[in-house]
C-alpha cells in the first residue's frame, strides 16, 4: 500500500489507551485502522486514522483515507478512484458523519476525453454559496446556490481560445426558478438556449462523487448531494 510503513508507525505510536491496531482484509480490499473493541460479541468500533486500498480485477484501483469518530466519519477525507479509461478524486470534510465545508472534486475519462472539476461547499447537507471549476461540456464554469441549494443567479460558462472568450453561456435563477437562459458571442450577439448546467452538475454528482463516497460507506449518515429547482 501506498506510504504504508509510513502511516503503520505512525499509528502504532499515537494509540489511545484503550484503542487497538488492525492492518488485514477489509471489505473486498485491505485496510490499516485504529479501534475499540467493545466487547468480544460485538463488531469493534472505528475511532482514529483509517486507510483503505482496494485493487479490482478490471484494473481499476480505488483509495481512501480519513479518520472516524466513534465509527463516524469526521474531520478531511480523501478519496480516489483509477480505472484504464481514467480517474477521479475528492477531497472532503465531515462533521458528525455528514460532508460540511468545502469539496474539492476532478475527474478525467480518456475514452470520451472528458475532463471536468468541481469546487464547492456543504452546509447541512446542501451546497450552498459559489461553485466553480469545468464541466464536461468544456469552459470555465461559475454559479451560486442559496442556503437552501437550489440554483440562485447568474450562472456561467466561458468558452475561451487561448485568453480570449470566444462563447458565454449564462443561464440565470431565481432561487430554484429559471428566469432565462442564452449564449453570446464575442460581438455581443445573443441566442436563447436550452438550460444544462445545473443538470451537468447533478450528473457529476449522483454518478463520479456518489462513486467516491461510496468506496467506504461506514460512518456517513447523508450522502445525497443535488443542486435542486422548484
Amino acid at each position: 500500500m501506498v506510504n504504508i510503513p509510513k502511516f503503520i508507525t505512525k499509528l502504532l505510536t499515537n494509540i489511545p489507551e484503550g484503542h487497538k491496531f488492525y492492518s488485514g482484509e477489509f471489505g473486498r480490499g485491505e485496510a490499516d485502522y485504529v479501534y475499540i473493541q467493545k466487547s468480544e460479541s460485538e463488531e469493534h468500533e472505528l475511532d482514529g486514522s483509517f486507510q483503505y486500498e482496494c485493487y479490482i480485477d478490471d484494473d481499476s484501483y480505488e483509495r481512501a483515507e480519513g479518520e472516524f469518530d466513534h465509527d463516524i466519519k469526521s474531520g478531511h477525507w480523501s478519496m480516489y478512484y483509477k480505472t484504464i479509461d481514467g480517474h477521479s478524486n475528492m477531497r472532503a470534510y465531515f462533521v458528525d458523519g455528514v460532508l460540511h465545508g468545502d469539496v474539492l472534486f476532478s475527474m478525467l475519462d480518456t475514452t470520451h476525453d472528458v475532463n471536468a472539476d468541481l469546487s464547492f461547499s456543504v452546509f447541512d447537507c446542501e451546497i450552498g454559496g459559489r461553485i466553480s471549476g469545468h464541466l464536461p461540456e468544456g469552459g470555465i464554469f461559475t454559479a451560486l446556490c442559496d442556503d437552501n441549494g437550489y440554483p440562485d443567479g447568474v450562472w456561467k460558462v466561458e468558452m475561451k481560445a487561448g485568453r480570449k472568450t470566444v462563447l458565454t453561456k449564462q443561464e440565470v435563477w431565481n432561487h430554484g426558478h429559471l428566469v432565462e437562459a442564452y449564449e453570446e458571442d464575442s460581438d455581443g450577439n445573443r441566442k436563447p438556449i436550452e438550460p444544462y448546467m445545473r443538470d451537468s452538475i447533478n450528473s457529476l454528482l449522483m454518478n463520479d462523487v456518489t462513486r467516491l463516497l461510496h468506496i467506504i460507506t461506514r460512518g456517513i449518515k447523508d450522502d445525497t448531494l443535488l443542486v435542486r429547482t422548484k
